[in-house]
């Protein structure tokens, strides 16, 4: 137990708290407790004081020059995010429910019933009230109350997110309440909501935990979007309908993600060659993956939800062709739509709305491009200027969903041709571009001055055509710039 607190962070959150409260009491709950329990690293740190906890949380983020933001203002929750060498430790502050027996038995599951009492710091002494010790050790989900999931509905998520992240599994009677539960969810805030969601993309085996929601019945509740996949057929080259097909594509999201942190299987010749890309790319992965669009949620979060969103706009768009080949025409433009709005109503950031919509908007085109009897500089560079910085992570979502439309009917010379692409687009973008759009080497100015133009839409579309023509090479100094719109002008270019 005590490596659990070789983290200097972790003692300095502990110490600081203590000269904030002085001798009052101050116990740490929940997942750090449970993760010490098992024997693993844990991010998070869940304390629990006498009231009011917001002010202290707040006041600890000062002393450590962390953020802060209310996390449940109406339970006096706060959140602290402390950032460590190697991501964040979320320490989340709380005002205990009567007494900490009341506490510890209206919590979610046994195994977060465990409070370590850090009164006296650095003495440290267990309390475990409900034998969550021994459902550790079996690794079982119990319920601490037959009123758990009644009583915060948002639990029926966690259990399934637990179930991913610790591989444990819910005896039988805590799933029924569950069950019984979900109903309820829309009682919840949907900021909690999204949260949980968000955790449970960034464990492990999200497509796992889609269906553990599908048979809980929580995806009317959260994505209702992906149940109208279910049974949609498509032609080949795929494989599964579309239900079955972006469960793949999450997968192999995940397994690239994996791949690019370190964890790559030693599989097919195939599975070799996504390594072998991704480790020439490894530093440009790492350091996209690494950024938070919004303190709290991954990107990594963010590229899986795409990956399950991709397709939404499928079951709007189906059709059939003369030759019975089923076509969705248009199906991401729709999706993207789709996608966005339903990330408006989970609460996500704009930006993070913004980002993934984008994702969706463009999954096609790299296919698209590939597809084409001559890939242009030019088709690349406008594939680019329309992805932006997004440009890496269209690369990824591209790669794993050609790896889950042929699943087992992979052709290998087609997915080396594939990935060459991938390398052709990642260098223009990071070597020829330098990771940015060239600046115009004329302004708008510039086009009214020399040339008369009026203010209006033809001055932007002329430059928009002149950082194409100085990306590819074609436009070099400002005086190519001018004799380059001297053309355009004369309907030469």
């Amino acid at each position: 137990m005590g490596s659990a607190f070789s983290d200097p962070i972790i003692r300095r959150v502990i110490t600081t708290i203590h000269k904030l409260r002085h001798d009052e009491p101050v116990y740490l709950v929940g997942g750090f407790v449970r993760d010490a329990l098992i024997g693993r690293e844990s991010h998070d740190l869940d304390i629990l004081v006498p009231p009011p906890a917001m002010p202290l949380a707040r006041e600890l983020a000062d002393r450590l020059s962390a953020a802060f933001y209310p996390l449940d203002e109406s339970r006096d929750v706060g959140r602290v995010v402390i950032r460590t060498g190697n991501g964040h430790l979320w320490v989340d502050v709380a005002r205990w429910r009567g007494s900490l027996d009341e506490d510890l038995r209206a919590r979610d599951f046994t195994i977060n019933a465990i409070a370590m009492d850090v009164t006296r710091w650095p003495d440290v002494e267990t309390v475990d009230l409900l034998d969550g010790g021994s459902d550790i050790q079996s690794k079982v989900l119990r319920a601490a109350s037959p009123e758990s999931f009644r009583s915060d509905p948002v639990r029926t998520l966690r259990l399934v997110r637990f179930m991913a992240s610790l591989q444990f599994s819910p005896e039988e009677r805590t799933w029924e309440l569950a069950e019984e539960a979900v109903p309820l969810l829309p009682l919840v805030s949907t900021e909690r909501i999204r949260d949980e969601l968000v955790r449970m993309a960034e464990s492990q085996d999200f497509s796992q935990s889609i269906l553990r929601m599908d048979a809980l019945g929580l995806l009317p509740y959260t994505f209702p979007e992906v149940l109208d996949l279910k049974g949609i057929q498509q032609s080949p080259p795929h494989t599964k309908n579309v239900f079955e097909h972006t469960l793949a594509v999450v997968d192999w999201t995940e397994r690239i993600i994996a791949c690019i942190h370190g964890d790559c299987p030693d599989g097919t010749e195939a599975d070799r060659e996504l390594a072998r890309f991704l480790l020439e790319y490894k530093e440009e992965f790492d350091s996209r993956l690494a950024q938070m669009p919004v303190v709290g949620r991954s990107r990594e979060a963010l590229l899986k939800l795409a990956a399950l969103s991709h397709d939404w706009g499928k079951p709007k768009t189906i059709s059939v062709g003369e030759d019975g080949r089923i076509h969705f025409f248009q199906h991401d433009l729709l999706g993207a739509e789709i996608v966005a709005s339903r990330l408006r109503k989970l609460a996500f950031a704009q930006k993070e709305v913004r980002w993934v919509a984008k994702l969706v908007r463009l999954h096609m085109r790299i296919s698209s491009l590939h597809r084409s009897p001559k890939i242009t500089n030019r088709a690349i560079f406008r594939l680019i200027r329309d992805a932006g910085d997004s440009l890496p992570d269209l690369v990824l979502l591209s790669l794993a969903d050609h790896r889950g439309t042929y699943c087992e009917n992979l052709i290998l010379d087609r997915w080396a041709s594939r990935l060459a692409l991938a390398r052709r687009i990642l260098d223009f973008y990071l070597e020829g571009l330098k990771g940015t759009l060239p600046k115009p080497f004329l302004s708008g100015r510039d086009l009214i001055e020399i040339w008369g133009i009026s203010p209006g839409r033809e001055i932007g579309c002329i430059l928009q055509d002149l950082v194409e023509a100085q990306a590819v090479g074609e436009v070099k100094t400002r005086d190519d710039a001018v004799e380059w719109v001297n053309k355009r002008i004369g309907g030469q270019t």
